[in-house]
């Protein structure tokens, strides 16, 4: 091989070496963004569920005063129509 050829095959290999590097920077760029990721995510979910159990509390407060108010309304309409309708 002359001189030529080996300096060239130095160069590309000197390439190859500088784009291993900077492709394996990226990578631990990448892990350490998904890393981040990852916490901002299990916040969110654990954020979600204590919204969720609010939101289910909420909904089963208001289903048990749906309960009482539709049994005081029968019971009021219970009472008007006694009032209304005479006895025999």
């Amino acid at each position: 091989m002359d001189n030529n050829k080996l300096d060239r095959l130095e160069d590309m290999v000197s390439q190859l070496i500088n784009i291993v590097g900077e492709t394996n920077e990226m990578v631990r760029s990448m892990k350490t963004e998904i890393s981040d990721m990852k916490v901002e995510i299990s916040d969110m979910k654990a954020k979600n569920e204590n919204r969720h159990k609010e939101v289910m509390g909420r909904l089963q407060d208001i289903e048990v005063d749906q309960d009482l108010l539709w049994e005081k309304t029968i019971k009021n309409e219970r009472s008007v129509a006694k009032i209304v309708r005479p006895k025999n």
